[in-house]
């Protein structure tokens, strides 16, 4: 079975495959010939604050913002600017509705 997608720009697409990998596509069109990959129906825009999926992350810190994330029980910190990683390490934390993220102002 193809799979035939259009992701629109400032955009990507969460997708998976059946072996556990977690995936992004950028904006474009894109043709995925593989019964094993699934891919969400909607896109998310890149502007939104924390996009996680899986063991994949894009983070968007804004100006005058540093962005704190935990890795192992380490802090790591952001930025600002737009960053991606894929780790399995990184946690969320608790009390945090939808990302292991916090924006402080500096």
């Amino acid at each position: 079975m193809v799979k035939f997608f259009v992701v629109n720009a400032g955009c990507i697409r969460r997708g998976r495959h059946q072996n556990g990998k977690y995936m992004f596509f950028g904006e474009g069109v894109h043709v995925y010939p593989s019964p094993y990959i699934t891919v969400d129906h909607h896109d998310v825009r890149l502007t939104e604050g924390a996009i996680l999926h899986g063991t994949k992350a894009i983070i968007t810190v804004t100006q005058g913002f540093v962005g704190l994330a935990m890795d192992r029980g380490q802090p790591v910190l952001l930025p600002p600017g737009l960053h991606q990683w894929d780790s399995p390490t990184i946690e969320c934390w608790p009390k945090m509705p939808k990302a292991s993220f916090y924006a402080v102002k500096s």
